[in-house]
């Protein structure tokens, strides 16, 4: 295992769009963060600043860095369909390794990704609410299970794209598969399907691990401070409807991102390489 390890970190490092995409997902990531942790914008009643305070913060990151999980997936996609192209994966059977093999080294990149998420939302966090707050406060990792969340969002998403560049095998045609998917193909699918199974398809429940912050519930907050305001107005900033809790959805994406690997896997195993 740490021989495989070891191959495909090596692999990795020597893609220049790896670093590519790598610098533009840090660079957007932070740039975002800076801009909504200092510039005072108003959106249905709420300063945007306020999102970034010890009781919404880790909420806040996970949210924003999950806008960029897409450029992590496309990350995959040109790695797994050049290994294809260039017959990186043929010369490593060659060497001895075997398909399972494979999947693996590619498991633990993703892995690696992964964790390079939770490092800089964390590592980001904890700077913005330096700032903000007292570090040492009772709040300041209140909301962090968003951040672990996010890793397991991540997963799924780099899971995925690695299937879809081990079935169509060209890198273009492999992305924009993969935007039709997310964009176009599964929404019109969930259309003939009730709520309470539209919930359940892959970038559906994917995407909603990490939901938009809640405006409305901190705007009722701050209205429920004004004695002036009708109580049936903030009954009904408060009762937007949720999707499916936390606790169902992680290990439903986990069985997703199982079933992706699982896939990956098969195809390497039933094709010619």
């Amino acid at each position: 295992m740490k021989n495989v390890f070891k191959i495909e970190i090596l692999k990795t490092l020597g893609y220049p769009i790896f670093w590519a995409i790598l610098l533009l997902h840090t660079f957007f990531y932070i740039l975002v963060v800076i801009l909504g942790a200092n510039i005072d914008i108003n959106i249905q009643g709420v300063h945007i600043f306020r999102l970034f305070s010890s009781t919404y913060m880790w909420g806040t990151m996970a949210w924003i860095a999950s806008w960029f999980n897409l450029l992590l997936a496309i990350m995959i996609i040109v790695l797994t369909s050049n290994e294809l192209l260039y017959n990186t994966f043929r010369r490593q059977l060659l060497d001895g390794l075997n398909r399972n093999q494979l999947v693996l080294g590619k498991l633990m990149l993703v892995a690696c990704l992964s964790i390079y998420v939770i490092l800089i939302v964390t590592i980001s966090g904890i700077i913005v609410g330096s700032t903000n707050s007292d570090p040492w406060d009772g709040q300041y990792l209140h909301g962090y299970r968003f951040v672990l969340v996010l890793s397991v969002q991540s997963l799924a998403y780099m899971s995925l794209a690695m299937l879809f560049g081990l079935i169509f095998r060209n890198t273009a045609l492999s992305i924009v598969m993969y935007l039709l998917y997310f964009i176009i193909i599964e929404p019109f699918v969930r259309l003939f399907f009730s709520s309470n199974i539209d919930s359940f398809f892959p970038m559906k429940i994917i995407s909603n691990l990490t939901p938009m912050p809640d405006f409305m519930g901190m705007l009722a907050s701050d209205l429920s401070n004004i004695q002036a305001v009708d109580s049936n107005t903030l009954s009904q900033l408060q009762s937007v409807p949720e999707g499916i809790s936390t606790t169902i959805a992680v290990p439903v994406c986990i069985v997703y991102t199982l079933l992706f690997l699982f896939s990956s896997s098969f195809l390497l195993k039933s094709r010619d390489l």
